[in-house]
């Protein structure tokens, strides 16, 4: 799945653009804007989400590694505008604590180790959403 989710050979190039130094502000943006309104209609759907969450800054190509993809299969939202993005982490399975949060402005938080800068709803959820 965390292969079929790289959606070879231009989906890399998803995440080395976002890990762009002096893309702060567009990461926010696209988390805003793009992300959490795709999350709400695949969740909407009944489908859970797949999320690339951009975990490294860097002008370094080989720190793609460092990215991740993770499962939505919760979201709340609050009256500030923040919200609260329930997440199935391979990295914790077992784990139902596991949460993005997302501030007003854009900014991410992740409840578990690592940072989370941004996501992005992969493959078919993020199709199904635009139509």
């Amino acid at each position: 799945a965390q292969l079929a989710s790289l959606r070879l050979p231009l989906g890399p190039l998803r995440y080395l653009l976002l890990q762009l130094p002096p893309l702060g502000p567009a990461r926010r943006r696209i988390t805003l804007a793009r992300s959490l309104p795709r999350l709400r209609a695949a969740l909407a759907g009944g489908r859970p989400a797949p999320l690339g969450l951009v975990r490294a800054v860097s002008w370094d190509p080989r720190r793609v590694v460092e990215h991740h993809v993770v499962l939505g299969v919760g979201l709340t939202t609050h009256p500030d505008g923040s919200a609260e993005v329930a997440v199935y982490d391979p990295n914790h399975p077992g784990d139902d604590t596991v949460r993005i949060t997302v501030a007003a402005d854009g900014r991410t938080g992740y409840s578990h180790r690592g940072d989370v800068l941004a996501f992005t709803v992969l493959g078919a959820a993020a199709t199904a959403a635009r139509t």
